[in-house]
């Protein structure tokens, strides 16, 4: 895919763009939707974890899908952000800690510790955030188990403890409000002092008994094998439940699938727009191999748990995570043959700067999760005067919460991206960067105290040749 990009035209902005409200469709009506189009609505990731099933095309079917699962002990229990998890969800408290695990999991243990997962709660960034704004709701995916409410801990009786059932959702002009009771009491209030929110397992972030442990029964996303499960009682002293969501993306969209909050009490009421929608967009991509029956169609464990893997994502290693990329730089002369290629609209300038943004692996748009984060592609002078400065992200008006504008990266059907700019220059640049910053919106009213490795990645600078 080229794009043309117009001088001064640095993020293309588009009309605001309307998205479908988010309603959530009862289970029962999906699973006869599915009767009626021949799909079997069952997860089949116990025996497939990599791939996607063709169950999913279900969620293709509606303008935001539903991702809960009553049934699911894992899923059941996340409800993206809407509650902190319950201790009394886990059983039993020497499963709450992630230290609980290490001793037999040495090498997953080590790679959790240095994963964004673990960081969710510690990590610099979320800490400046939070301090900012200390909504409690925020707290319900980045540290889930920061509030208890059973008996476990018999703190504050302000939650609703009663065990989770299918959606109710009541929707308005503007809003959906999604609540799990029908009569729901006073769940949380909108902030807290520190030292209400601090607890041991706030720090471990997103830890191991968020996604594999309930009911005190530890979970696989696929079938272990026999022998697998002898050494788990012997060695662990504990049993080894299969719940094939585990491996499937509606786990994963349990937290970085939501949209904006618009209330907080005495329920969590959510916005129609997208505040994060990474699932989604990994459904969207692959909605056309689905359909195809292209083979195979990579879930998210695939890229982001390979065998044995729970690193999550290689934003914590920039070395790994700059070399998934391929970059490349070339610039035209206007006196070139080949700038008779390009738009003649383009002619009076002195050089068409061509980028060239290659993964080979990808499943959602890039970048994607955090509504800040973006990719610049910049382009400086000899002298160090700034000719281009080009910004790749998703920009969503903060009083309206419609989109301004939507440069994000969209991988092509096969879940690979290959994206070429041309950018036409009235100099010739010398030296070309491209970077990735977490923050980038709000970048300049961070912390004096965030170091720059923490606000941004270097994936290239060098040439613009």
């Amino acid at each position: 895919m080229i794009i043309h990009c117009k001088e001064n035209d640095r993020n293309h902005k588009q009309e605001h763009v309307a998205v479908p409200p988010y309603v959530t469709t009862p289970l029962a009506t999906v699973k006869e939707s599915l009767k009626n189009k021949t799909f079997n609505f069952t997860y089949d990731y116990a025996n497939n974890p990599e791939n996607l099933v063709t169950s999913d095309l279900y969620r293709l079917y509606f303008h935001r899908p539903p991702f809960f699962d009553p049934e699911s002990p894992l899923l059941s229990a996340l409800s993206q952000g809407r509650y902190p998890i319950p201790a009394s969800l886990i059983g039993e408290e020497k499963l709450l800690s992630a230290k609980d695990c290490s001793s037999c999991h040495k090498i997953i243990s080590h790679q959790w510790e240095t994963s964004l997962h673990k960081m969710a709660y510690t990590n610099i960034r979320f800490q400046d955030a939070w301090k900012r704004e200390p909504v409690a709701w925020c707290l319900n995916c980045h540290a889930p188990f920061w509030k208890e409410r059973d008996p476990l801990y018999q703190e504050s009786d302000d939650f609703e403890s009663k065990k989770y059932v299918s959606p109710e959702v009541f929707v308005g002009t503007h809003k959906a409000f999604i609540v799990h009771n029908k009569n729901p009491t006073m769940l949380y209030r909108k902030t807290y002092t520190e030292k209400e929110i601090i607890n041991p397992f706030a720090e471990e972030g997103v830890n191991c008994a968020v996604c594999h442990v309930r009911n005190g029964k530890i979970y696989t996303g696929k079938n272990p094998s026999q022998l697998l499960r002898i050494r788990a009682l012997l060695l662990g002293r504990h049993g080894l439940e299969v719940d094939s969501t585990l491996s499937s993306p509606d786990l994963c969209a349990g937290c970085h699938e939501f949209t904006f909050p618009s209330s907080y009490d005495p329920v969590v009421g959510y916005h129609s727009q997208p505040m994060q929608g990474t699932v989604s967009q990994f459904y969207s991509v692959t909605k056309e191999m689905i359909k195809q029956d292209a083979q195979p169609v990579r879930s998210c464990v695939f890229c982001h748990f390979g065998e044995n893997q729970h690193g999550s994502s290689h934003l914590t290693d920039p070395e790994k995570f700059s070399g998934l990329f391929e970059i490349s730089f070339q610039f035209v002369n206007a006196n070139a043959s080949s700038f008779g290629n390009i738009e003649k609209s383009n002619a009076n300038h002195k050089t068409l700067l061509i980028v060239k943004i290659k993964m080979p692996r990808i499943g959602h748009h890039l970048p994607t999760g955090d509504l800040f984060r973006q990719i610049r592609i910049r382009a400086y002078h000899k002298n160090g005067k700034e000719l281009l400065h080009y910004t790749i992200a998703r920009s969503v008006d903060n009083n309206t919460f419609l989109v301004e504008y939507d440069t994000a990266l969209k991988p092509e059907s096969e879940q690979s991206l290959h994206k070429e700019f041309q950018f036409p220059l009235l100099e010739e640049p010398f030296l070309c960067k491209v970077s990735y910053h977490f923050e980038g919106k709000i970048e300049h009213i961070l912390s004096k105290e965030i170091p720059q490795s923490q606000k941004e990645i270097s994936l290239y600078e060098g040439s613009c040749h």
